[in-house]
């Protein structure tokens, strides 16, 4: 016959799995509450910091990033949609992520910020 082995663990080292509330266990919910409203507030954020911009396109209004570093100029479907576009072939783009996405139109979007009224090529990208 096989005899069990037994192991035992100091006290100290159980978790105390009980109702009974102590000092250590409200500090513990305390930061928990903390932490909860600190990551609620976080996925609230609505607003950036990028520079942003109103501007008209084709008579509806959108937020433009204007980056002087970007080498393309990238424009979502929805913001193309009723515009005349070209077929471009071969293009590629590397997103933040890593990810690559293929690219096969351009469209040439009116832009009017203000008055001042300006149009530049954009690649489609269907993020």
């Amino acid at each position: 016959m096989v005899q069990p082995v037994l192991s035992v663990v100091p006290e100290g080292d159980l978790i105390n799995l009980s109702d009974d509330h102590n000092a250590e266990s409200s500090v513990l919910q305390q930061t928990l509450d903390e932490d909860r409203k600190y990551f609620d507030s976080l996925l609230s954020i609505k607003e950036t910091d990028l520079p942003l911009y109103l501007m008209l396109c084709n008579g509806c209004s959108v937020n433009v990033m204007v980056d002087s570093g970007a080498s393309r100029c990238y424009v979502a479907p929805r913001i193309a949609a009723g515009l005349s576009t070209r077929l471009v072939p071969n293009r590629e783009v590397e997103m933040a992520g890593g990810h690559v996405l293929a690219i096969n139109q351009q469209v040439t979007l009116p832009l009017d910020a203000q008055g001042y009224k300006h149009q530049t090529d954009a690649y489609i990208l269907d993020t």
